[in-house]
């Protein structure tokens, strides 16, 4: 688990089966991550006006090896099944039919039939990996190696890859661990643990610049009109925790936001890009970020046992995985933030969502 300690320094040690393990930073909280949209991965690469209304939350349930299906509607879990060997990031495809599966411990990604949860695909990719995006019509799936330092490009028709990209030049001794890809996925903005997060350009993978935030940067969410990238970083070693709002158009930080939570991880954004949700592990909370003033204006507690790794947030509810509980954490955002815990087996360690669509 990548994490930070209590003076900001990051541990590097790597235990089998969790997204957390891959790395509080730049994950969900790592990632996914990560959280995403039928169609993205941490990253909303499907412009809000596209975008459906999910009505199912998949779970990745890393130390469980399992994925959980959620009817978000009815409030009620579909079912759980099997999908490798500790599953990192889980990503719906932009048609809502099948969900990508990072399969970290055996370096693949699995693809399961939707309608079915049927694996119908497995595919090589690099090492460790953690983070899935894709291209906004779907042809193309991104997957992030965070121990190969690469991006894996997926040809989603033929369920092959057919190319990577090397990233170990510009990550250096740094880590990265989540893609957070613009609505037009021309660019993929990577978090670093060095503090960095580097701009890479989709279309040849070369690395087009590099912007400087602090200590230790997370994850970073792109916002539904695809102008800004909130990224939550530490400014210094044994600083309290910031998120950095960076203009896509000039890869330059233009806000910095302090948090209430010491260590902001895993970031969401609205799908009208109103408000901005980070995760704090540390503090078993999340702060709620306007975007009109980028000022924290609101604060969710969790019991302190908690530990949220991943955060998303649909147009009504609010969701945490809660990797040290075993559940999952539902705000009815329209009643007062109030919420419900999904219980999840013993075990489970979930450590990712994602959004998708009725199949």
């Amino acid at each position: 688990m990548i994490t930070p300690d209590s003076h900001g320094r990051h541990s590097h040690g790597r235990r089998r089966g969790t997204r957390a393990a891959l790395g509080t930073v730049g994950c969900t909280m790592l990632l996914a991550g990560s959280v995403v949209f039928a169609g993205a991965a941490s990253a909303g690469v499907v412009p809000a006006a596209a975008a459906a209304q999910p009505t199912y939350l998949y779970i990745a349930n890393s130390s469980g090896n399992s994925v959980t299906e959620y009817n978000i509607a009815k409030s009620s879990v579909v079912g759980t099944f099997s999908a490798g060997n500790a599953p990192a990031a889980v990503a719906v495809t932009p048609n809502g039919r099948q969900l990508y599966v990072a399969d970290a411990g055996s370096n693949q990604v699995l693809v399961l039939n939707t309608a079915t949860n049927k694996v119908v695909g497995t595919i090589p990719v690099g090492e460790l990996p953690a983070s899935i995006a894709f291209s906004p019509n779907g042809s193309t799936a991104y997957v992030l190696n965070r121990d190969s330092q690469s991006v894996s490009v997926i040809d989603t028709a033929t369920k092959t890859v057919t190319t990577d990209y090397p990233l170990a030049s510009a990550e250096g001794s740094s880590y990265g661990n989540d893609l957070a890809i613009t609505p037009n996925g021309a660019q993929a903005f990577l978090p670093l643990e060095d503090g960095t997060v580097i701009v890479l350009d989709l279309a040849t993978g070369a690395v087009v610049n590099t912007v400087t935030l602090g200590y230790g940067a997370w994850q970073g969410v792109v916002s539904p009109n695809g102008k800004d990238v909130y990224v939550t970083y530490l400014p210094t070693i044994y600083s309290a925790g910031y998120v950095a709002v960076v203009s896509t158009a000039t890869e330059k930080v233009v806000h910095r936001i302090a948090t209430n939570g010491p260590r902001p991880g895993s970031v969401a954004i609205s799908p009208d890009g109103a408000y901005v949700y980070t995760a704090d592990f540390s503090d078993n909370m999340v702060d709620v970020i306007t975007t009109a003033t980028n000022k924290v204006t609101g604060e969710e507690d969790l019991p302190s046992n908690y530990y949220p790794v991943a955060v998303a947030a649909d147009a009504d509810f609010l969701f945490t995985a809660n990797y040290n509980s075993n559940t999952v954490s539902q705000f009815d955002i329209s009643n007062n933030y109030q919420r419900q815990d999904i219980q999840l087996a013993p075990g489970a360690g979930p450590d990712a969502l994602a959004f998708g669509p009725a199949s």
